[in-house]
């Protein structure tokens, strides 16, 4: 219900509270830093329930505590006025401000999350609570709650500050603000759990767990907080689980305060969008409606129960009334880690022994900081000597342990000293990796990394098992080689092998083919049925069942069954070259050679071989004719007690035949026929004269087996004549050789004169001569009477100026080539005007 107290007692009351609060923070280490939150804390609120006694000899020589408003603005609004230190709910939930930790804005929305069930009270075991999805009275309805943590100043207190936004102000409100020491989370079986699964555990209560209750009388414009302990039973209040530690505290320890007017929510963009807030029959964004937003703040070291408290969760919660054992209404939960709290964990390969990286065992350390504040870590491992125990005594810490912080080399005992200590912030996760070579074993040793944070202290142990493996061995014995019949039973003498404790040997076949008569055996028989080899390996593995695992031991051995070689060098083999070089490649060349035999090749000077020890060489011969080549099979293993074998083959290298047609040849026609003779040469075969293209029915080849045969043309022309010579090689021939010579018969040229017909006007006559055929080059020379002509003689037209005989000589080459035909004529010139000149 609302309290209505007499007017006069109510301002005797607040002097009272404000005299003392400001005496209080008087002789503190740091004032407020302006007169408005001197003002507010004086006539906004009551830092103190009313039914706290004036403390007697504690006021006169109070503590020093830091004031809660050195670090933040309780003063009804969020804003950060002036900008900077101390911070506000701007600064904490926009910008990031000066807090060790902070929930951010834990967003709650209309018909979420309220509690249900007659066990949700404050005074119950959290295992009782219980949840839903539903609607409260408006003025009941959390749309926001946040909560962060500083460390005060100058003299470093613990400084929780925290404050919630509700839907509707139509009523006053009762307020309870949960510091959890347990992960308290809602789950999805609708109860309180450590986490959110209807698996986790369900959360519990601790000693030392803190309820500040809010009252907020007249509309929720006068605060009035309280401060409770969960004690688990003895506690002063109903059911004995809480404890009212409000007044072991100086006066202002705790303080709340609502808004007197409206709060502007900064827009989005300025701030995580997650600060949503929509009034009753307002709209969205804001602003927060007077008396509708509530902060707080409590300095835990003022409380001696609370000094040095950390906690998990963080709870906003509206009540039915200010009594501790009101019906709870709506809530707001969220992470809200101050105390320190790790993970470790240790992990170990297994190896095989051995020295350097391959037989090290690698340990890997990993520490992580899980709690929401910055914190101090030691880690160290007992070394598999005086092993560490949960819970951790700090005596266990030997002179031999590894100090595995320091240098990661797992070398680095601790000695006489203390171990590194490292720092980690939240949620950071340090590794640490070392190796150690150790001797086959087996071998369990225990980390332990410890934690503290303003006197939190958590150490957490991780033990884990490495396991040194001995190396297996294995050797198979000498190989083994006979001659003899098939089939042939082998013994497998010799071999040993160490097979390590659990492990396993196995002989199986690699390559040919055998039988094992005990493939587990350390010296079984192998039978092999046919001629040829076999290699048999004899495998060890270890018990091991790392990744990866230790390798295997393996050793090979070679069973070899000869029979005595045979040689057989293939069929002769033939060639033809120009030059005297060629290589030849043995094919079709076999030979019985077992396993253990060798093959050579011999043969004359001159004769060369890529490789004189294979089935089928490359030889090379340098020389026409016939050499013979040997090849010898003999078998060198030792004792094989194989004959050797040989075989010869022949190789032939003939030379390619030739042929020379000689040169082209050109004549001028010498009547009827025009005589040739033939200038050709050949070599390695017979030859003959054929007429391949051309006037070849012009032509007789007057001997077409001679190089020198004499041809005759018919006429003028040309023809092809070919020379072919064909191979006389044995066994194999070498084919033909063949060239050709074309011969050609120019025509004589025919010659006439033209004159003009006319005379010119100063008696000069032009005379021409035509050439026929006039293609190929002509050459002109003109005789006449002396002084007859005018003009250049070598002219094709010349003029003439007296009468007389006139002769042209003209020759023609019809190519460079060729030689040069004659012609001539002549013609005689007169005189006479008009009409013809003269007559040839």
């Amino acid at each position: 219900m609302t309290r209505k107290p007499n007017f006069a007692k109510c301002m005797l009351g607040i002097v009272v509270l404000a005299l003392l609060f400001i005496g209080t923070f008087a002789i503190t280490r740091a004032p407020l830093t302006s007169a408005k939150k001197t003002d507010l804390a004086a006539t906004k609120s009551s830092a103190n329930s009313p039914k706290i006694a004036l403390p007697g000899a504690r006021a006169l020589t109070p503590p020093l505590f830091d004031s809660i408003f050195n670090v933040f603005e309780l003063e009804g609004d969020i804003e950060d006025n002036p900008g900077g230190a101390p911070d506000d709910w701007v600064t904490v939930n926009c910008d990031g401000g000066n807090s060790v930790i902070k929930t951010g804005v834990l967003h709650d929305g209309l018909g979420a999350s309220i509690f249900t069930g007659g066990g949700s009270k404050d005074p119950e075991l959290l295992g009782s609570w219980k949840w839903k999805d539903g609607s409260v009275p408006d003025k009941d309805e959390i749309i926001n709650a946040y909560a962060a943590k500083f460390t005060g100043t100058p003299g470093g207190d613990d400084i929780l500050i925290f404050g919630a936004d509700r839907f509707d102000n139509s009523g006053t409100a009762f307020m309870g603000f949960w510091f959890f020491k347990d992960s308290v989370v809602p789950a999805a079986d609708f109860k309180f759990r450590t986490g959110p699964l209807a698996t986790d555990p369900l959360s519990a209560h601790q000693i030392g767990d803190v309820l500040v209750l809010i009252e907020f009388s007249n509309g929720g414009a006068v605060a009035t907080a309280k401060v409770f302990e969960w004690v688990g039973s003895g506690g002063s209040e109903s059911g004995g689980t809480l404890n009212d530690v409000t007044g072991t505290a100086p006066l202002g320890s705790v303080f709340s305060v609502s808004n007197a007017s409206p709060v502007t929510i900064p827009a989005t963009g300025s701030c995580p969008t997650s600060w949503q807030y929509t009034p009753k029959g307002g709209v969205a964004g804001g602003p927060i409606s007077t008396n509708s937003f509530f902060e707080g703040g409590i300095n835990l070291n003022a409380f001696p129960a609370l000094a040095g408290s950390c906690f998990s969760s963080f709870a906003a919660e509206t009540r039915s009334s200010s009594v501790v054992t009101a019906t709870l209404k709506d809530f707001v939960i969220g992470t809200f880690n101050t105390c320190v709290s790790l993970t470790i964990s240790k992990t170990v390969t297994d190896v095989c022994e051995g020295s350097g990286a391959a037989g090290a065992t690698t340990y890997t350390y990993k520490v992580k900081n899980v709690g929401g504040v910055t914190a101090n870590f030691t880690l160290t491992d007992d070394n598999e000597t005086n092993p560490y125990s949960q819970p951790f005594a700090a005596s266990q810490i030997g002179a031999d342990d590894l100090d595995v912080g320091k240098d990661n080399n797992c070398a680095t005992q601790i000695g006489a000293g203390t171990p590194t200590s490292f720092s980690l912030g939240p949620n950071v996760e340090k590794t640490f990796i070392c190796t150690r070579n150790r001797p086959p074993g087996t071998y369990t040793d225990t980390a332990q990394a410890t934690g503290t944070f303003q006197g939190s202290t958590q150490t957490k142990i991780a033990t884990a098992t490495a396991h040194v493996f001995a190396n297996p061995a294995a050797s198979a014995g000498a190989n083994q080689s006979v001659c003899g019949t098939a089939p042939h039973i082998f013994t497998l003498s010799g071999a040993t092998a160490t097979v390590p404790a659990g492990g396993t040997r196995t002989w199986s076949v690699v390559s040919g083919s055998a039988n094992i008569s005990d493939t587990s055996a350390l010296n079984p028989t192998a039978t092999l049925n046919a001629f040829g080899s076999a290699t048999l390996r004899l495998t060890v593995k270890s018990a091991a069942t790392q990744t990866p695992s230790c390798p295997d031991a393996t050793s090979d051995i070679t069973l070899t069954l000869s029979q005595n070689p045979a040689a057989n060098a293939g069929p002769n083999l033939d060639a033809c070259e120009t030059n005297a070089s060629h290589e030849f490649t043995i094919s079709g060349s076999s030979a019985t050679t077992p396993i253990g035999s060798q093959i050579t090749w011999t043969g004359p000077l001159g004769v060369s071989f890529d490789d004189i020890h294979a089935l089928h060489p490359k030889v090379t011969v340098t020389s026409f004719g016939t050499v013979t080549l040997t090849m010898s099979v003999s078998n060198t293993a030792t004792g094989s007690g194989c004959l050797p074998a040989s075989a010869t083959v022949n190789l032939t290298l003939n030379q390619n035949p030739t042929a020379a047609a000689g040169p082209d040849q050109t004549d001028c026609s010498a009547g009827v026929t025009t005589p040739f003779t033939l200038a050709g040469s050949a070599t390695n075969g017979t030859t003959v004269w054929t007429c391949d293209s051309g006037d070849c029915a012009k032509v007789s080849i007057t001997t077409p087996g001679s190089l020198t045969s004499g041809v005759v043309f018919t006429g003028t022309g040309s023809a092809t004549l070919k020379l072919t010579t064909t191979s006389n090689a044995t066994p194999t021939s070498c084919g033909t050789a063949s060239d050709t010579v074309i011969l050609t018969v120019d025509p004589n040229p025919t010659v006439t004169i033209c004159g003009d017909e006319s005379c010119s006007v100063d008696n000069i006559l032009a005379l021409t001569a035509n050439v026929t055929p006039g293609t190929g080059t002509i050459t002109y020379s003109w005789t006449g009477p002396a002084g007859g002509i005018s003009s250049d003689p070598t002219l094709q037209t010349i003029s003439v100026v007296l009468p007389g005989t006139y002769t042209v000589a003209v020759t023609r080459k019809a190519s460079a080539a060729s030689d040069a035909c004659p012609g001539m004529i002549s013609m005689h010139v007169g005189l006479c005007p008009g009409g013809v000149c003269g007559t040839p």
